[in-house]
């Protein structure tokens, strides 16, 4: 069962649907009920998606399985999320494993998001982890995959089944926006990006030390939009493409550093397999919005 451990202000003890401030733990067999605050239907006086679901702590113990058709996890502004666990869905639009100020809940950021254990999701626009931050006075996020992340499931709109994806509107010089991965990242769908990464400005980094494998049409390994200042990318781990992908696509400007392998046409044996005319890049930079 998950259970308030700590209540919030508003004194919930209804660990499923958190109203702020809440310290949550999951643990034990599986659950089959995810963690989601309020987003539609009628809300209580004087509340909002926005204002629900805020400086929520929560965590997934080992050997706990969370299940569900929806969102596993999906709560506002500074999250701490941290997953021993294993986090599933089934095949629903959208359903993501961690998701923060997703569906009109808030857009502040400060969300600190880890992954010790393994994140499947299954279904369209269905990523991993999520977080959206739009806001121009948005604080900084970081997510950290040490785990294992898979996804399967086409794309809605312009939105696949990614990794990690992190979108950012802070302009803020010191706001920190960080990815790192020394697990692994596979995904297997049309636009089912490893890392999809967008800033407006501040500092932000990606560094990616495990393995990130994509299978599917524009599913790049790391896709990069920044407005503002450079995203630094330093990859000593494995990117490998198949579907006329790149390793890394950036549009912006990045300070790259690659001491790993990077293989748009796919791997094998530890070897990238020859490419052909359909296959990616390993590295492209241009100046045009990324599919």
């Amino acid at each position: 069962n998950c259970l308030v451990t700590i209540p919030g202000p508003s004194g919930n003890t209804n660990a499923y649907t958190p109203i702020g401030g809440e310290t949550i733990v999951c643990s034990g067999g599986v659950i089959t009920t995810g963690v989601n605050s309020q987003y539609q239907g009628t809300f209580p006086s004087g509340e909002t998606a926005s204002t629900l679901g805020n400086n929520v702590t929560i965590t997934v113990d080992p050997n706990t399985t969370i299940s569900s058709s929806l969102a596993t996890i999906g709560l506002g502004n500074r999250l701490t999320a941290t997953n021993n666990g294993i986090l599933f869905t089934s095949g629903g639009t959208y359903a993501y494993g961690i998701s923060a100020g997703i569906n009109g809940r808030n857009q502040n950021g400060g969300n600190t998001i880890t992954n010790n254990g393994l994140i499947n999701t299954l279904g369209p626009g269905s990523s991993a982890i999520i977080v959206s931050a739009s806001n121009a006075g948005s604080l900084g996020n970081s997510i950290i995959n040490t785990g294992s992340i898979n996804t399967s499931g086409g794309p809605v709109s312009a939105n696949g089944s990614n990794g990690i994806y992190l979108s950012s509107g802070a302009t803020g010089a010191a706001v920190n926006n960080s990815v790192v991965n020394t697990g692994s990242i596979a995904t297997n769908g049309i636009l089912g990006v490893g890392i999809r990464f967008e800033v407006a400005g501040g500092i932000a980094s990606i560094t990616n030390s495990g393995s990130i494998t994509t299978d599917g049409l524009n599913a790049n390994g790391i896709q990069i939009v920044n407005a503002a200042n450079t995203v630094s990318v330093n990859n000593s781990g494995t990117i490998a493409t198949k579907g006329a992908s790149n390793g890394i696509r950036i549009t912006g400007s990045a300070n790259i550093t690659n001491s790993g392998t990077i293989c748009p046409s796919g791997i094998s044996g530890g070897n990238c397999v020859a490419g052909t005319t359909s296959s990616g890049n390993g590295i492209q930079v241009d100046n045009n919005t990324n599919p």
